[in-house]
């Protein structure tokens, strides 16, 4: 759906293209308040013997993995807009579009 008219007759754009679409969605994840200090730690403890980017990759990925449930949660814009890091880490737990945060954040 790109558009809409209310029942006054007035036309209401939501998303054209898709770039509009990346658009909102980005403001969302830039009012995030992200603190990587606070997992950074655990991520330096997963990666110090690994040689090679793909080995400290996969280390991240499957503590994350291991150590964060997943959980769906629709609830108005929060269904959207994903926690900070440090709050998922420090809860364990992850609404899928804070996973790809956390592990951003954690590399």
């Amino acid at each position: 759906m790109k558009s809409y008219t209310d029942k006054a007759g007035k036309k209401h754009d939501l998303f054209p293209t898709t770039a509009n679409l990346y658009a909102w969605y980005r403001s969302l994840t830039k009012a995030i308040d992200n603190d990587p200090s606070k997992i950074r730690a655990t991520t330096e403890g997963l990666i110090k013997d690994k040689k090679d980017q793909r080995r400290k990759i996969e280390s991240i990925f499957y503590w994350v993995q291991d150590n964060v449930r997943y959980i769906a949660f629709e609830n108005g814009i929060a269904g959207f807009k994903p926690d900070a890091c440090q709050r998922v880490y420090s809860k364990n737990s992850v609404i899928v579009k804070e996973w790809r945060i956390c592990l951003k954040k954690c590399w």
